[in-house]
């Protein structure tokens, strides 16, 4: 193996770790209960009946699931996110509940 192809070799593990990694990272999900600002409507509105959700709001909905547990654990968003309405929502949006 020659020092150029060793070069170019070492190079192409580089480029690809350097992939990977930005591949990762956009993957993970950043757990904000503020994320699902757009249910809001949805879930807190006093007039029967309630407005169904968005398509964002659902599309939030997915895009959080992963974090609902975490969210049931704090005592802030735990009121929010534990609600009868949120669950009917969640249903809607075709999103399970979860079983912390």
């Amino acid at each position: 193996m020659t020092k150029a192809t060793s070069f170019v070799a070492i190079f192409l593990v580089g480029a690809m770790t350097l992939f990977l990694g930005e591949f990762l990272v956009t993957a993970q999900v950043r757990c904000n209960v503020m994320e699902l600002r757009s249910c809001a409507p949805a879930i807190s509105s006093s007039t029967p009946p309630p407005p169904p959700p968005t398509l964002k709001c659902c599309s939030k909905l997915k895009e959080q699931e992963p974090c609902f547990c975490d969210f049931l654990k704090n005592r802030l968003a735990k009121p929010y996110v534990n609600s009868t309405r949120v669950q009917e929502v969640l249903e809607i949006c075709r999103v399970p509940f979860p079983q912390c």
